[in-house]
């Protein structure tokens, strides 16, 4: 469809007040696509319009039930706004439509979020156990290290992360990160 292509052009150059005008008139002609209502939400949520954004999560979720990071987005939104109890509904949802690793790197991302770092690096741990050659968990676990102060644990996760994926920029920064503030807490 014209209007979801120039909607996603839009989007790469930065347009979000014309990417929503697509987005918007794309869900009129098809409002029971998933997948729209996914991606209008996702604009809500970076023009900061908070209650559309959470509408559009819900209804997508109305078509898709099964899908847990519809639910996880969700989660993350009112837990932002403030209403918790909702988050932790739908965070729990969210769990339960995963298993394995999927489901520990989601606990994992959860427990970050509250702050509960010795959680978080437990379910990243037994992630690892599932995906041991996992750059993205064991850059989750370094966030997690490196929250709790266990600078060192911390760089032999990056160094084994950037190991596995060297040209992923994002992860020799995290690597170099962590190795500065291994330096200056020497």
């Amino acid at each position: 469809m014209l209007l979801v292509q120039r909607m996603k052009a839009r989007l790469h150059i930065g347009d979000l007040a014309a990417a929503l005008v697509d987005a918007n008139a794309a869900v009129v002609l098809l409002p029971c696509d998933e997948s729209l209502l996914r991606e209008r939400a996702e604009i809500h949520l970076a023009l900061q319009h908070w209650e559309d954004a959470l509408a559009d999560y819900s209804a997508a979720i109305a078509l898709n039930d099964a899908d847990g990071m519809l639910y996880r987005r969700r989660a993350t939104l009112l837990y932002d706004l403030g209403r918790r109890s909702l988050a932790a509904e739908d965070r729990n949802r969210a769990l339960a439509t995963l298993s394995g690793a999927d489901r520990e790197i989601l606990s994992g991302e959860f427990a970050l979020e509250d702050g509960d770092i010795k959680k978080a690096i437990a379910a990243f741990t037994i992630a690892l156990q599932e995906r041991p050659n996992n750059e993205g968990i064991l850059s989750r676990r370094v966030i997690a290290h490196g929250s709790a102060g266990n600078l060192p644990v911390a760089l032999a996760d990056a160094e084994a992360a950037v190991a596995l994926a060297p040209n992923d920029a994002g992860l020799v920064a995290q690597r170099d990160d962590v190795r500065l503030r291994l330096a200056n807490q020497q």
